[in-house]
C-alpha cells in the first residue's frame, strides 16, 4: 500500500512539473510573438500620408478661362495652375515622396511673350530621425525633370532638378491645430538645362520658414 501511495505521489508531482513547464513555454512563445510584432518596420498607421505645402508650392488647383483682345482680333485662352506635394510612409523611418507642378498662361494660339508653360515632376525619399513623423528631424532628397516653354520667344528649356534639404517638424496640437505640423527646412536646389537656350544652370540655397505639412 505504501509503495502504491509513493508511486501515485511521484506521478502527481511529475504531472504538475510538466504542466507548469508547458504554461511557461506557451507564455514565453506568446511574449516572443508580441515582441516580434512590435519590430515590424513601418510607420504609425495614423500618419502614413503627408501633404506638404509652402509659399511656393501650395497644393492647389486653379483653372481660369480668359478672353483677350489685341487690335481687331479676339481670342480665348486659359490659365492653369496645379501643384501637389505628397509623401507616404513606407518604413518605420522612411517616406517615399512625389511632387508635380504645372503652370501655364496661354492665349489661344497667340505668340505674345506672356504665353508660358512650365511642367515639372520630382520623386524623392525622406529619412526621419523618429518613427513619429510629426515630431521628427528629417533629411530629404528629390530628383526630377521638366521643361519651360516660352511661346513668344520661341525658346524651350529641358530641365533636370536636384534638391537636398534638412528640416524639423514641430506639432501644432498645443495651439489647437491637429494633423498639421510646422516644418521649416534649409534646402539646396540645383537646376540644370539640357538645351542651354537661355541659361546653363541655376543653384540656390533656400531657407523655407513658411512651410507646413498635413498628416492623415
Amino acid at each position: 500500500m505504501k509503495k502504491i501511495l509513493a508511486v501515485t505521489l511521484a506521478l502527481a508531482a511529475t504531472s504538475s512539473a510538466f504542466a507548469g513547464e508547458s504554461i511557461f513555454d506557451a507564455y514565453g512563445s506568446r511574449a516572443q510573438r508580441q515582441e516580434a510584432s512590435t519590430d515590424i518596420p513601418k510607420s504609425d498607421m495614423g500618419v502614413r500620408h503627408m501633404i506638404e505645402f509652402n509659399a511656393q508650392s501650395l497644393p492647389t488647383l486653379v483653372l481660369g478661362f480668359k478672353r483677350d483682345k489685341s487690335g481687331g482680333s479676339a481670342e480665348t485662352g486659359t490659365d492653369l495652375k496645379f501643384s501637389v506635394n505628397y509623401a507616404y510612409g513606407i518604413h518605420k523611418f522612411l517616406q517615399a515622396a512625389f511632387r508635380f507642378n504645372y503652370n501655364s498662361a496661354l492665349s489661344g494660339g497667340s505668340t505674345s511673350g506672356t504665353d508660358v508653360e512650365n511642367v515639372g515632376g520630382q520623386v524623392g525619399v525622406i529619412v526621419n530621425s523618429d518613427s513619429d513623423f510629426t515630431n521628427a528631424a528629417y533629411l530629404s532628397l528629390y530628383l526630377g525633370a521638366g521643361y519651360e516653354q516660352n511661346f513668344g520667344a520661341q525658346t524651350r528649356e529641358d530641365l533636370r532638378t536636384t534638391q537636398l534639404a534638412v528640416g524639423k517638424r514641430i506639432p501644432m496640437a498645443r495651439w489647437g491645430v491637429k494633423h498639421v505640423v510646422y516644418s521649416p527646412e534649409l534646402a539646396l536646389v540645383n537646376t540644370n538645362s539640357t538645351t542651354n537656350a537661355s541659361f546653363d544652370y541655376r543653384q540656390a540655397v533656400e531657407l523655407r520658414l513658411f512651410q507646413f505639412s498635413a498628416f492623415f
